[in-house]
Order: structure tokens, then sequence, then C-alpha cells
């Protein structure tokens, strides 16, 4: 009994001086830690930078050997992603927090792996993730060259964007307080996923309670809400190609399709003929378009829209990105469908998705 007494007081003793780690949030910045790392030195210019993404502001700036090691001291203003620019070509992104960090980088296969603190350890599984999917991408471009079936292609397209999108929404949701998620949140389309984006900036102030760059996603996050699944949504008044203005809110009563679109952007021209196709089969059951266009070339617009044979007659131009700000379009194409009293009832249905709901709504 006296020698498990001594055992049970030794475990506690050790287990009180054990230091707990420290977290961001309870570290004094900025703060001096030291970044380790091995890349290909080229015989010219063996000079790395580190710098602050959002200002280009550099905060740290050394060469490496010529074995291609480096161990540097570098002060550390505030927990973030930092950009490593290494010898002036396509940089790097590594999280510099409270912990010494390690970085590899090849240049010339444009591949690098980071690790050493906890935050890099997140961020190295993404990238295993991201480099993985990069991969699936450049197969399908392949493919899309030389498939003469477009519409086979199409489908193995949205397929492969589906499930990129889970696997990276699982991988916030795993990792909710990790600022590997300011890169994510801009990739999943917050937009649509506004329910998950508003758990992950609140987990992630929580911990960066000072971090600018979070507190400002919030703002966002917070217009987001208004363009929400059930919001109703706010009208459209904008000038049509012969300059009469239309408002969105002279389609009441009918289900409408919001569509963000421009004449140049490649994947808005790719979907215009599912959207042709919807229009055509419920256009009698009560379905109608209002394409806002974010072209700023009013003849390029005109062009586009008779070339891709886009049959309606709602079309605007917002060429002060009015209606995209209103609507918090980040990326295009970006469609809002809305029920007869001008509410949301789902986002960016793309292909057979859009005749689907159209389907549930109107009636086969």
């Amino acid at each position: 009994m006296k020698k498990l007494l001594i055992i049970l007081l030794s475990i506690g003793l050790f287990s009180a001086c054990k230091e707990a780690k420290k977290e961001a949030k309870d570290v004094q910045f900025p703060i001096e830690i030291t970044l380790k790392g091995t890349t290909t030195t080229p015989e010219e210019n063996n000079t790395i930078s580190i710098m602050i993404p959002e200002s280009g502001e550099e905060i740290a700036n050394f060469e490496v050997g010529k074995d291609g090691k480096f161990s540097q001291k570098i002060t550390v203003p505030s927990p973030n992603l930092y950009r490593v620019n290494v010898f002036n070509q396509k940089g790097a992104i590594i999280i510099l927090d409270h912990e010494n960090a390690t970085i590899s980088y090849q240049p010339e296969q444009d591949y690098y792996t980071v690790g050493g603190s906890d935050q890099n350890k997140i961020l190295a599984e993404y990238l295993d993730i991201y480099y993985e999917k990069q991969q699936e991408r450049n197969e399908l471009e392949e493919e899309m060259q030389t498939n003469q079936d477009e519409m086979a292609v199409r489908q193995k397209i949205d397929a492969y964007l589906n499930k990129a999108q889970t696997d990276l929404m699982a991988f916030a949701r795993k990792y909710p307080s990790s600022l590997t998620n300011l890169i994510i949140l801009e990739q999943i389309g917050m937009g649509e996923n506004v329910e998950l984006a508003d758990s992950i900036q609140t987990a992630l102030a929580d911990a960066y309670p000072n971090h600018s760059g979070i507190q400002e996603l919030g703002k966002h996050i917070e217009g987001l809400k208004a363009t929400a699944i059930g919001s109703t949504v706010p009208d459209i008044t904008l000038p049509n190609p012969d300059g009469k203005e239309l408002k969105l809110s002279d389609l009441r009563g009918k289900v409408v399709m919001i569509d963000f679109w421009a004449s140049w952007c490649q994947p808005c021209r790719l979907e215009n003929p599912n959207v042709v196709e919807a229009y055509k089969q419920y256009n009698d059951k009560g379905f109608e378009v209002f394409s806002v266009s974010l072209d700023q070339n009013e003849d390029k617009w005109k062009e586009a829209i008779k070339e891709d044979n886009l049959l309606w007659n709602n079309h605007v131009i917002d060429l002060e990105n009015i209606a995209g700000s209103a609507y918090n379009v980040m990326t295009i194409p970006s469609t809002f469908l809305i029920d007869a009293e001008g509410k949301i009832i789902a986002k960016n249905l793309r292909g057979p998705a859009l005749e689907e709901k159209l389907a549930e709504v109107l009636g086969e």
C-alpha cells in the first residue's frame, strides 16, 4: 500500500510539474521563433523572404547556404498565415505563431511541406488533400481537351467538385480553430455554407481574439446571413441592354433564378445551356431567370447574350457591383433560386440539380 501511494504521488508530481502547452491567445506578440528548413539552392539568388499576404509587408529576409539548409530566427508580429517566397519564385504558405516551424520546399516541382508547430501539422494534412485534388483536376482538364462527350466530362467535374467540397467541409469541422480554415472557407463557398462558416469563425475568434482578418471575416459572414436560405432577397434595380431599368421585384409571384454571370466567365458560359434548357421546360409553369452581368464591357455582354441564346428578357448589367455587393457575390457563376414570395429556397444549383429542384417546386 505504501509503495502504491508513493507511485501515485510520483505521477501526480510529474503531472503538476509538466508545463501546459500555451495557446496563441495566451502569448504576448511579437515573439521570436526559429524557422528551419531545406530547399534546392539555385546558382543565383538564394534569398528567402517571408511576407504578410494581405499587405505584402516583409517580416524576414535571409540567404540559404549551398547545402539548401537553413535555421533562421524570425520575429512574428502576430499569429497568421504567411507567404514564403523562395528565390523570387512562386511562394508557399506557412502558419507562424508562437511555436517553432519547419518547411521543405522544392521550387522546381512546385511542392512543399510544413511542420514543427501544431498549426502547421494541420496545414500539412490539408496540403496532402490539396495536392491529391490538384492531380485529379489536372486529369479532368486533360480529359476535357480530348473527350468529345462534353456532358460526360461535365458530370465527372460536378462529381469531383462535390467530393472536394465534402472533404474540405469535413476537414474544417475536424479542426474548427485552425488558421488553415482561412484558406478553406474561401474554397468551399461561404454563401452556401453560412452555418458552417459562422461556427468556424466563432471558434477562430475565440482562439485568436486579436486577429483583424478573423474579425473582418465575422462581418462578412453577418452579411452572408442576409442571403441565407429562407431569407427574403434584396431588390435589384439595374439597366437592361436597352438602358431601361428592370426591377427584380416585378417578378414577384414567380419562381426566379437570379443568375450572376459575365461574358468572360468560362464556367458561366458552360452552364448557360443548362439554364436555357431549364427555362424552356419550366417557363410556362412560372419559372423566370433574372440575369445580372458583372461585365464592364457592355458590347461583350450583349454579344454573349446572343451567342448563348439566352431567351429570357430579364437581363441587367451591374457596372458598379451594387447587386453583387448586396448579395455578397465573391465568385461567379453564383445563383439564387427564390420562391413566389422572394425567399431563397436554393443556391448555386448546377446542371441536373436545377431541373430537379424546379420539378420539386413546380411539378414535372
